[in-house]
């Protein structure tokens, strides 16, 4: 009798668990439908990242979409200092210790090779100083 009552415990944990990996599934799949798609440029981006202020972890997975290599082709004109600051602060939240710190490094690397990111610092610092 004991035994029956520990399998039966056992299948109600494993409905328990399934119940629980499919409201996961659902949870992460209506998440992922929250994900814009990649930008084509820098205003795209600026606007994305508006939607998303609300939840740091959809940004993360929304920059995650993006090839470090397009970051040139999509910040043509300058880096807005407020959005680097948002990619700054996504790179410490959430790719230190998840992503390869080549990864890392990488974004970051082509990021200081923008036009105006020196200035996007600058004003960065600029505000932090006010």
């Amino acid at each position: 009798r004991a035994g029956d009552r520990f399998q039966a415990a056992s299948q109600c944990f494993g409905v328990e668990k399934k119940t629980e990996q499919i409201s996961q599934t659902i949870l992460c799949t209506s998440s992922i439908s929250e994900i814009p798609a990649v930008p084509a440029n820098s205003f795209q981006l600026e606007s994305d990242f508006r939607r998303l202020k609300d939840r740091p972890d959809l940004v993360y997975l929304y920059l995650k979409q993006i090839m470090p290599s397009s970051y040139p082709k999509l910040f043509q004109k300058s880096l807005d200092p407020d959005v680097f600051n948002q990619i700054l602060k996504t790179l410490q939240q959430f790719y230190l210790g998840k992503e390869d710190p080549s990864l890392i490094l990488e974004i970051l690397q082509k990021l200081s090779e923008l036009k105006r990111f020196d200035m996007a610092v600058m004003l960065m610092t600029d505000r932090k100083s006010t």
